[in-house]
C-alpha cells in the first residue's frame, strides 16, 4: 500500500503557489494606487518603454499641462496686444477731441460780434501790428479832466487827448503798448480793396482803476469805410 511522500523543507505545495500569486495580485494593485511596487505580477504584460501601466506617475492628464500652459501664455500675450491697441486709439480720441474744442481766449477783451466782425473775416489778418499810432475813444463820466486817465496811460506808455469841457477823450500809442495795456491783440489787415488798416479783434475791457471816471470804451479800429459802406458798418 502506497503511502504518501511526507512533504519536506524544499517542497511547495499547490496551495501555498496558489496563495502567493494571489498576494502578488493584490501587492501589485496596491503598488499602482500608491505608487509603489514591492513584488510586480510576473504575469502582467511587459509594456514598451513610455507605454506602461497607468498608475500615479503615469498621470495621462499632467501631459496637456504644458500644451495648455502655452495656450494660455498665447492667450495673454494677445489680450495684451489689444489692450495696447485700444489704449493707443484712446489717445488718438482724446487729442483729437480736444484739438476740436476752441482753445481758451488769453486776453481779456472779448471778441468783437456784428458788421465789424464780418469786416476782419473778409479782410487778410497781416499779423500783430508795428504802427507806431494806434487809438481808441474812452467815454467819459463827466466833462472835467480824467486825472486818473491821465495817469493810467502814463504809467502804460500811453498818451491821452482831451478837451476841457469834453466829456470823452482819445487814448493813444503804439500798437504794441496798446495792445499790452489793454490785454487785447492789435493786428494789421488787408481789406477787400487792398486798403491795409490795423484793428483788434477783442473789445477792450475798461480797467479797474478807470471804472469810476471812464464809461465805456470804444474798439481799437482804423478803418475808414468809403461812404457807401457806412451804413452796412453803422447800421441804425
Amino acid at each position: 500500500m502506497r503511502q504518501g511522500r511526507t512533504k519536506g523543507a524544499g517542497d511547495v505545495d499547490d496551495n501555498d503557489h496558489d496563495d502567493n500569486l494571489g498576494a502578488c495580485h493584490v501587492g501589485a494593485a496596491d503598488g499602482c494606487a500608491d505608487g509603489e511596487v514591492d513584488q510586480p505580477d510576473r504575469r502582467q504584460p511587459v509594456h514598451a518603454p513610455g507605454e506602461g501601466a497607468v498608475c500615479a506617475d503615469r498621470d495621462p492628464w499632467r501631459s496637456l499641462e504644458p500644451r495648455q500652459a502655452s495656450s494660455d501664455v498665447r492667450w495673454r500675450v494677445w489680450l495684451a496686444r489689444r489692450l495696447g491697441v485700444l489704449a493707443l486709439v484712446g489717445a488718438a480720441l482724446a487729442v483729437l477731441v480736444s484739438d476740436l474744442h476752441p482753445a481758451s481766449n488769453p486776453f481779456r477783451g472779448g471778441t468783437i460780434a456784428g458788421p465789424y466782425s464780418y469786416l476782419l473775416a473778409s479782410s487778410t489778418d497781416l499779423g500783430p501790428s508795428h504802427r507806431a499810432s494806434t487809438q481808441l475813444t474812452a467815454a467819459l463820466r463827466g466833462a472835467v479832466r480824467p486825472e486818473a486817465l491821465f495817469g493810467w496811460a502814463d504809467h502804460n506808455g500811453l498818451a491821452v487827448r482831451w478837451k476841457p469841457g469834453e466829456d470823452w477823450a482819445i487814448v493813444e500809442g503804439a500798437a504794441e503798448e496798446v495792445a499790452s495795456a489793454f490785454g487785447v491783440e492789435v493786428h494789421d489787415y488787408r481789406g477787400m480793396r487792398g486798403q491795409v488798416f490795423y484793428a483788434s479783434p477783442q473789445q477792450p475791457e475798461i480797467p479797474e482803476s478807470l471804472r469810476g471816471e471812464v464809461a465805456e470804451l470804444g474798439r481799437i479800429l482804423g478803418y475808414t469805410p468809403p461812404p457807401h459802406e457806412s451804413s452796412r458798418l453803422h447800421p441804425p
